[in-house]
């Protein structure tokens, strides 16, 4: 018999199996020749009682010997005879190799339909996009960078210019201008860091296509392996069944051959060497039972792992859906909050544009109160000098501050940017034992397959040594016990060391289901402690708030004080005229300094707005690209509906095609039942025969009504035949042929429409397996859809970071804007204490005015700058509130979901159970029919 291992036939068996045929073959010639000698002699005819299937027996007279002719013959060396039975079982055993040859690459071509290299040209194709984006990133990479340079300059520029300004006295709105646009070439730095962070996600994602590629190409040579020797299996199933072809018109010719021969030879020897044929064919029908039984088995645990790996998928296809749907809503949270960015923006250009015609108008107002206070500073040159070696003094120290803290943010950066280098280490740790463990998962699944590589060998030899025992011990009926029990226990073993390698699976994979969760704890850890971050901030402007306002109140008693004061040295005012004679000359001193400060205020000004100029300009390049990109998340969007769309149509055409499966595997299982019944007729009907040929040996007076009952019994098997195959019996049984006309003509009809019958079968395997092949290559389909939402998703979740950074960004600028709100207390308290000794100096009423004037303007600005820092904080606060209000419902939906999938779980475990009811059902009632 054929042996077939895991890396196809074996040549030793092959050419052992040829030399079988060809024996067979001599055996049949042998055979043929031997009835026409005993036809050519009357003796034998004359003396011979029988002549038998195992030899012929020649009894004569008297003292005549016996002669026998045995299989082998010892003068020729040649095989005689085969009898209808062997020839038979050899022809049965050939269908039952060729149907697991059939079985194997029905697998196997199964197999490759599931590892389908479809989806390497895909992931080609998504690198060279992935390439392609990086390439673009690196040139906005590069186009931000020279931004940077440029916002280096200017930022210089501004502060040569601040230190310029504060030596020849610049005014508090200007330095404020000036802290406006630090704050926006550091927004700008912020935005370039995002965008380098974005960089290094993509290579990071290139990095992981590239593996997932070299694992592609691994795996499409293991497929070409597999096609190779499916090919030649193929090959080998086609020699044989044509094999078997010519071994039944051979079977054909000799049946004719015996029909003539059948009333003759009917000795008790022939029946009993058909009862032990039929304990052989019994027994090996219970190897091929037992055959059917594993692969049955086989069959089921891939069931089993292919209805587990679907609702993985349908599970992990319904959270892609609902993160696309909290994606969805995230993006337009993000368009809403880049259109609140935009409106702050403009608004923020507009009270600027106000604050540069104001400050012009004050300058001017300046101007015209310098030349009417000239005369007054005349007076109070040298008070004035003093003061403004005070304010430059004062002005440096507040410069060598600003410088300080331009350091500590420097070395704050620093440390930042030693932080960030410890995560990425901490991450690339993490990739690599990600990485370890499905290297882990891979050895497992090689250890796997190597196990059924091993069973499969054991199988097969097992197979073979009882073929062998068989072929050399044809008596014997069955195979010991102690060898059944030696099979038994290594199955058990290689089935326990499976599930073994099946748990350890599990327990990685549970793994790193528990490494995600703790993840997950520390980021809402992390969610929890900026909340209290926040809080604690919120309490502590508050606190800010109350302080500044009892010191308004106090200022305010002060300046009243002033007032009281500057009226009492009214009286002084008319020394001071006396005196304005003496220091006109010094006046007009003042007066050329004056002029040549009003000269360098206004090219200064004029420099400031061309720089003001440039930074609008660089503000439309990036409100157009982030224009750009909305429209890109846009198109994204819109395709991430799209795929949803198709999603949902191609699981809707898996269903259906499942059910189609499903009843095609009824109407199989309904024509294996026909066959089944029609086998065990035969049986029946053969025992028939051996009956009546029994009895007619006994009695020769039946023989005529026996021959007629067989041939009524022959006829009913080929109606039965016939209404299976499309005829009608009823109808049609006077056209049949009769097999008591011509019995030759009648078994001819016979195996043909057996023949037919047997390709109606294979068809109907062909179609099933069609079906079966256009429902893997959807799932295949499918699943690259998965794999390609799951990329979308990653993407979208560095969105979201992105967001989170610029949430961090805001926070960062509160915090700035509270320092700003300090500062400009100290600063109202300085000017205070100037308006008092003011006051106290030079006694003058419309110079304390002015001062007033100025404070007033000053309270206004930070009434201004409170109101939008409450204004900010309430818009933070409704988004926060947003978000946690999205993060509930998202949590309520997956455990919807969750909920969903279990009861769907449960469902499909009732329709397994009760598929296997049936089965065995099935089962029960086909070792019933089989049963003689």
């Amino acid at each position: 018999m054929l042996r077939q291992g895991p890396q196809g036939l074996d040549e030793d068996d092959e050419e052992a199996e040829e030399s079988r045929l060809e024996l067979t073959f001599d055996a049949l010639d042998a055979d043929i020749h031997l009835d026409n000698s005993v036809r050519s002699n009357p003796r034998l005819n004359a003396h011979n009682g029988h002549a038998s299937s195992a030899g012929m027996t020649d009894i004569s007279e008297g003292p005549k010997t016996q002669k026998t002719i045995d299989r082998w013959s010892a003068s020729t060396g040649k095989p005689a005879t085969m009898t209808l039975k062997e020839q038979e079982k050899v022809i049965d055993e050939l269908k039952k190799e060729s149907f697991s040859l059939k079985l194997k690459v029905y697998f196997l071509e199964d197999r490759l339909a599931k590892m389908s290299p479809e989806h390497v040209d895909q992931a080609l194709n998504e690198n060279i996009e992935m390439k392609v984006k990086l390439q673009k990133m690196h040139s906005e990479l590069k186009q931000y960078k020279r931004l940077l340079v440029e916002a280096h300059a200017a930022i210089e520029a501004l502060q040569a210019q601040k230190n310029c300004d504060l030596q020849h006295g610049m005014t508090e709105e200007q330095e404020e201008d000036y802290r406006n646009a630090i704050t926006e070439t550091l927004n700008l730095q912020e935005t370039l860091k995002q965008l380098s962070g974005r960089i290094s996600a993509l290579e990071e994602e290139a990095k992981i296509k590239d593996l997932e590629l070299e694992d592609l190409h691994a795996r499409l040579g293991e497929l070409d392996t597999q096609a190779n020797t499916i090919e030649d299996l193929r090959d080998l199933t086609g020699k044989y069944e044509a094999q078997i072809a010519e071994l039944e018109d051979r079977l054909a010719e000799y049946e004719q051959n015996t029909s003539r021969m059948m009333e003759k030879s009917r000795a008790d020897e022939g029946w009993e060497a058909r009862c032990r044929e039929l304990d052989k064919d019994l027994g090996a029908s219970m190897e091929h039972r037992s055959d059917l039984e594993n692969e049955l088995a086989l069959t089921r645990r891939e069931n089993a792992e292919l209805n587990h790996q679907l609702e993985l998928h349908r599970d992990e296809l319904s959270k892609a859906r609902i993160d696309s749907a909290e994606l969805s809503h995230q993006l337009e949270e993000e368009r809403e909050q880049m259109r609140q960015v935009q409106d702050m923006h403009a608004n923020d250009m507009r009270t600027l544009s106000e604050r540069w015609t104001l400050d012009r108008q004050q300058l001017r107002e300046q101007l015209s109160d310098m030349d009417v206070d000239m005369e007054e500073l005349r007076k109070a040159n040298e008070q004035l000098e003093a003061q403004a070696q005070d304010l430059l003094a004062w002005r440096n120290e507040d410069a060598a501050r600003h410088d300080q803290e331009l350091e500590d943010k420097a070395v704050e950066f620093d440390q930042l940017r030693k932080e960030l280098g410890r995560m990425d280490d901490v991450l690339q740790d993490k990739d690599t034992k990600i990485a370890e463990l499905q290297d882990k998962i891979d050895l497992l699944e090689l250890m796997r397959r190597d196990n059924d590589a091993v069973h499969e060998e054991v199988i097969a030899s097992l197979r073979s040594k009882m073929q062998a025992e068989l072929a050399a011990n044809p008596d014997a009926s069955s195979v010991p016990l102690h060898d059944f029990q030696q099979m038994s226990e290594e199955l058990a073993l290689k089935d326990k060391q499976n599930r073994i390698l099946e748990s350890q699976l599990r327990m990685e994979i549970d793994q790193r289901i528990a490494i995600e969760s703790s993840t997950r704890d520390r980021e809402s850890n992390g969610l929890d402690r900026w909340r209290d971050e926040r809080e604690q901030l919120e309490r502590n402007y508050e606190d800010l708030v109350h302080d500044l306002q009892g010191k308004l109140t106090t200022a305010s008693e002060q300046i009243r004080e002033l007032g009281n004061e500057l009226d009492e040295r009214d009286s002084q005012l008319r020394y001071y005229k006396e005196q304005l004679n003496l220091a006109s000359k010094q006046s007009k001193e003042v007066e050329e300094r004056y002029e040549e400060m009003e000269l360098r205020l206004n090219s200064d000004l004029e420099a400031t707005t061309a720089e003001l100029f440039d930074i609008r300009q660089e503000f439309e390049q990036i409100r157009a690209s982030r224009v750009e990109n909305s429209d890109l998340l846009q198109s994204r969007s819109n395709e991430m509906d799209r795929l949803n769309v198709k999603a949902r149509r191609l699981t809707d055409n898996l269903a259906a095609l499942e059910s189609q499966k499903e009843q095609l595997e009824l109407s199989l299982r309904d024509r294996n039942a026909a066959v089944g019944l029609l086998k065990s007729r035969l049986h029946e009907l053969e025992l028939e025969i051996s009956k009546n040929q029994r009895d007619e040996d006994t009695s020769g007076e039946t023989s005529k009504s026996d021959l007629v009952e067989r041939n009524s019994l022959l006829l009913t098997v080929l109606q039965h035949l016939e209404s299976i195959l499309g005829g009608d019996s009823r109808l049609d049984s006077n056209m049949l042929p009769k097999p008591s006309a011509n019995f030759a003509y009648f078994s001819k009809h016979l195996i043909s429409r057996l023949k037919s019958l047997s390709r109606l079968f294979i068809l109907f395997e062909k179609k099933g397996k069609e079906l079966e092949d256009k429902a893997c290559g959807q799932f295949i389909i499918l699943k690259k859809q998965l794999d390609l939402k799951l990329k979308q998703m990653d993407r979208f979740e560095t969105i979201v970071r992105n967001a989170a950074d610029r949430q961090r960004k805001w926070r960062e600028q509160l915090v700035y804007k509270q320092r700003e709100n300090e500062e400009l207390q100290v600063k109202l308290q300085l000017f205070a204490r100037t308006i008092a000794e003011l006051k106290a100096r030079s006694g003058s009423s419309e110079r304390a005015q002015d001062y007033e004037v100025r404070y007033k303007q000053a309270e206004r600005k930070l009434q201004l700058e409170k109101s939008r820092a409450v204004d900010a904080e309430e818009r933070w606060n409704a988004r926060l509130r947003e978000l946690e209000r999205r993060t509930k419902e998202a949590e309520e939906r997956v455990l919807r979901e969750r909920q969903g999938a279990k009861e769907k779980l449960a469902a499909l475990q009732d329709v397994n159970m009760s598929a296997q009811k049936t089965i065995e059902n099935l089962q029960r009632k086909n070792d019933q029919l089989m049963r003689p």
